[in-house]
């Protein structure tokens, strides 16, 4: 029965060429697991606009952590293996219909060899202008520059200039600099984990200018109130000089709280926060700071392990989008068998042979409180 609700929140439109990365695309029409309909959807401050299940093959298409999302609908997204992705949206009517042209490309060292097991896992993603990219990554705990040009070209060639002044010595190995932003010549770099309850917030003065290369130039850390258990995923500017942040938290899977479609990972479900941080918050505050709350989302909700997210306008509106990291389920050969009609069974059922990802879109509701 729980297959066959999740079925009917599935719509199949006209098909575009899905590109390299992807075997396919299905667009979701409810935000809610078990609803039947496509009814529009409010949750805080954001308006479900639709949302594709992402599904491949190919066994690079994983782990995503960091997203930007451009005006005329071109997504770029950088992952935990050290791949960059690209894309075309297609948005219709205020929706969110379908993504085409996906293809991969290898993060390349200063060298220009792909990057390595130990210096590949990219987490934040920030656009500094004039094509480049600053990404943050984590175990070789670092923060680097790459000129990828106008619309992206040089993704497949352009290689890693290491920026200066980011120490992060004292950073465990799988709890960096998980977001990353910028605002003007600032950088916000953002740490996963909690300390004492708190999360850390940095702000960097970004030095391009410099003779031995880009350096950041440490100013202050705010400390955010978000919640011992969520882990700091995704920054990305507000346009008013403020900052959206995303925020999860799993949780187990038992009789007592089910998740509905137990596939996130072995045994655990995610809930999902999205706050804002006015451009008011971003000064030398000396006490902890509490994000303004946007929206929460449940898990009786279409949920994954969120790590990114960026906005958007499309025609009148502001969008805010999710992409799932959604670490790799095991053996992709098992998409194979899923025909190409039907709603891959696995991620129902969460036999975890599938290559699985969610990106989900979102109006934001200007004047609207977060619930």
């Amino acid at each position: 029965m729980l297959f066959l609700l999740a079925a009917a929140a599935i719509q199949t439109h006209a098909s575009c060429d899905p590109g390299d990365a992807i075997t396919r695309a299905e667009p979701i029409i409810s935000l809610d697991i078990q609803r039947v309909g496509a009814g529009p959807r409010q949750v805080g401050a954001l308006e479900f606009a639709g949302g594709l299940l992402l599904w491949s093959r190919n066994a690079e298409f994983r782990e995503w952590s960091g997203l930007e999302v451009t005006d005329d609908g071109r997504m770029l997204a950088v992952s935990d293996e050290g791949y960059w992705l690209t894309a075309e949206l297609t948005m219709t009517d205020g929706r969110l219909r379908q993504v085409c042209d996906t293809r991969l490309a290898p993060i390349r060292l200063a060298s220009g060899a792909p990057s390595g097991a130990e210096s590949n896992d990219a987490e934040g993603l920030a656009n500094a202008g004039d094509g480049e990219y600053l990404v943050s990554f984590e175990d070789w705990h670092r923060i680097s520059a790459f000129s990828l040009g106008d619309n992206w070209a040089n993704v497949q060639t352009a290689s890693e200039r290491r920026v200066q002044g980011f120490d992060s010595s004292d950073t465990p190995s799988n709890s960096g600099a998980e977001a990353l932003a910028i605002i003007e010549d600032r950088v916000w770099v953002g740490f996963e984990s909690a300390s004492n309850g708190r999360h850390q917030l940095s702000a960097y003065s970004y030095d391009r200018s410099s003779n031995t290369g880009a350096r950041l130039v440490h100013e202050r850390n705010l400390s955010l109130v978000i919640g011992s258990d969520y882990r700091l995923r995704s920054l990305t500017p507000d346009r008013e000089g403020g900052l959206y942040l995303l925020a999860t938290n799993y949780i187990r899977d038992d009789a007592q709280f089910p998740c509905p479609v137990p596939s996130r990972s072995l045994y655990r479900c995610t809930e999902v926060f999205i706050g804002r941080l006015p451009a008011s918050a971003l000064g030398n505050a000396a006490a902890p700071i509490e994000p303004e709350p946007v929206a929460f989302l449940d898990r009786t909700m279409w949920t994954d392990n969120f790590e990114s997210l960026d906005i958007a306008t499309f025609g009148q509106d502001l969008f805010l989008f999710l992409l799932s990291d959604d670490n790799s389920r095991g053996s992709i050969g098992g998409c194979a068998a899923v025909p190409n009609n039907d709603v891959p069974p696995s991620y129902v059922h969460g036999d975890r042979n599938c290559q699985l990802n969610l990106l989900l879109s979102f109006r934001i509701l200007a004047g609207e409180e977060a619930d």
